[in-house]
């Protein structure tokens, strides 16, 4: 499996908790233990490009903290996080 496709895959993943959770929030170490399920191990190496593509599409954004560690939090609409569920993310 290509990297792009298990890039892919992790944005799905993380459209899907979203969705369910829109009020979620958290750092890049807090998304990999608690935003997939416990069979899941998600390297830094492809969830760190996933969340990149995310914020560049606006389904989230990075927000600094007073710890100074920086947390992700959704920013996407329900119908944007439907449609890039559905395969149209520009929509």
């Amino acid at each position: 499996m290509g990297k792009s496709l298990e890039i892919h895959e992790v944005v799905r993943a993380l459209a899907c908790y979203l969705r369910l959770n829109p009020h979620a929030s958290d750092t890049t170490e807090g998304i990999r233990l608690w935003w997939f399920d416990m069979e899941s191990e998600v390297p830094m190496d492809l969830l760190l490009p996933a969340l990149a593509w995310m914020v560049e599409h606006r389904i989230v954004e990075p927000v600094a903290a007073l710890d100074g560690h920086l947390r992700y939090r959704r920013t996407a609409s329900d119908l944007q996080i439907d449609a890039l569920l559905q395969g149209h993310p520009g929509a």
